[in-house]
């Protein structure tokens, strides 16, 4: 009795043994598969991070572009606004501000050697110029036209005096 009762615990308990690793080759195998959906999951997080990264680059480099765009027109234009410019100025000016960093120190520094270099240029200084030689005309115009009525009238007294005595000399007929 006693060995078949040893047996059949012996055999229970090779039954719970084998159920047990079957349940643990089962377990095993589902935490298998579940790491390997875990590790595509991941991979394709990384994948979209990775592509999501790119795009905001992308984006990021585009926006610097324009703004560089945005700053370099800005300084042109007030250049532009500031002096009278052939198209080889232009072209010297706009590599010389394209070569500026973004700060605008070395933009201020750029346009204090432009008011040294082409102070000649400068509208404003044109402008004042002109104004002067202007002046200048308009006075000497001035000058000349004052000068050309007193004589004319000079002229038209002398004739009337020498009418007068043309009257008085001569003799009636």
């Amino acid at each position: 009795g006693m060995t078949s009762t040893f047996a059949d615990a012996i055999k229970s308990k090779d039954d719970e043994y084998k159920a047990s690793l079957e349940a643990a080759e089962t377990e095993k195998a589902e935490i298998a598969d579940a790491k390997d959906e875990l590790q595509a999951s991941v991979e394709s997080i990384k994948e979209e991070l990775k592509t999501a990264q790119e795009r905001i680059t992308e984006f990021e480099a585009a926006k610097l572009a324009e703004e560089a765009v945005a700053r370099f027109n800005s300084r042109m234009e007030e250049i532009d606004s500031l002096y009278d410019l052939q198209e080889s100025d232009a072209a010297f000016i706009a590599e010389k501000i394209k070569g500026l960093d973004d700060a605008e120190e070395s933009f201020a520094s750029f346009k204090s050697e432009l008011e040294v270099f082409w102070a000649s240029k400068n509208k404003e200084a044109k402008a004042k110029i002109e104004e002067e030689i202007q002046a200048k005309i308009d006075a000497e115009v001035e000058k000349r036209l004052t000068t050309t009525e007193t004589s004319e009238a000079s002229e038209e007294t002398a004739e009337e005096v020498d009418v007068e005595e043309a009257l008085a000399n001569a003799e009636q007929t």
